[in-house]
């Protein structure tokens, strides 16, 4: 089986003519093949994973400091240089690793199989393109706060050559990344060290900007609450995170359950969708959950909305 345009469509909520040129030609040149797996396989992989769950060492604390970041993005920013500055050299680490978890993928409720361990990754890409041409395209500055190895960044610099593009991360390897962006391409680029647990208001967010997070609220665990108010306290135009929602899953059906279980023993993000809500300032223009993600959970879903709009 083959995913297709109209799959895609479906998974992230949006119509197959309204989908940007830029995914289209994506999709028609990227081989996303896949098997359907058995009840038996279904039922095995489940097991695995509730075990894997239960282990004490997958508990993790959001509070843990900023060491293994730094180490994280180090390894990206010397790869970068030693791959004489090459986009892909930025992936993260954990993206790459060529394991089972890559093969074995969540999909439309089930599991499915495929071939190709870089299938989850040529499907971020494509969905990348559409999600920055969907939502990001009105604004003249883009801030995307938490951008680790910033391999988001030249996406956004291609779709949109005219606009400033803003990285913000507390680690300074990162930063550092976008440095090396910066001198090599001559992008226009602005860098900053933020620390989204303790925003610092003194950062002005510019008018008619847009926030964005590519799994950045994931991080913060249940202290989501004071970045949130930073941004409600700033001039944005709207804001566009695409964040696993642990309020979004199922946990009657097998595989909601199991998400629902590891989203909370990972102490990710909590409900930061009603704590959205909650102030009658803001308006929320769409949340979608996209049912694609890994053996573990379904990273991609995404929220939309715009701050102080009533």
């Amino acid at each position: 089986m083959n995913l297709t345009i109209k799959d895609f469509a479906n998974l992230v909520g949006d119509e197959i003519l309204s989908l940007p040129k830029e995914c289209v030609d994506l999709m028609e040149h990227t081989n996303l093949e896949y098997e359907r797996m058995s009840k038996e396989e279904q039922e095995n992989i489940l097991l695995t994973i509730l075990k894997e769950i239960d282990r004490k060492e997958w508990e993790r604390n959001n509070l843990f400091g900023i060491e293994k970041w730094e180490k994280g993005w180090e390894y990206n920013l010397n790869l970068f240089r030693e791959c004489n500055y090459k986009i892909d050299s930025l992936y993260p680490k954990y993206v790459l690793n060529c394991n089972v978890d890559k093969i074995i993928l969540r999909l439309r409720g089930e599991y499915i199989k495929t071939k190709d361990n870089l299938f989850e990754v040529k499907w971020y890409t494509i969905y990348r393109h559409w999600f920055f041409k969907k939502f990001l395209s009105e604004q003249d500055h883009i801030y995307e706060f938490g951008c680790g190895s910033c391999y988001n960044i030249p996406i956004l610099v291609k779709l949109f050559p005219e606009k400033i593009i803003y990285g913000l991360d507390w680690a300074e390897s990162s930063i550092n990344i976008l440095k090396e962006m910066q001198n090599r391409y001559k992008w226009k680029l602005e860098k900053k060290l933020f620390d989204m647990f303790n925003p610092d208001y003194n950062y002005e967010i510019k008018p008619n900007s847009a926030i964005l997070t590519m799994g950045g609220l994931e991080q913060l665990g249940n202290n989501f609450e004071s970045f949130l108010n930073y941004i409600c306290a700033s001039e944005a135009r709207i804001c566009v995170h695409m964040e696993p929602l642990v309020e979004e899953y199922d946990d009657t059906t097998f595989l909601g359950y199991v998400a629902k279980k590891f989203h909370k023993k990972r102490n990710y993000v909590g409900n930061f969708v009603g704590y959205i809500e909650k102030n009658k300032k803001n308006k929320i223009l769409k949340v979608q959950k996209v049912h694609f993600g890994s053996r573990y959970q379904d990273s991609y879903c995404y929220v939309v909305w715009i701050p102080n709009y009533y």
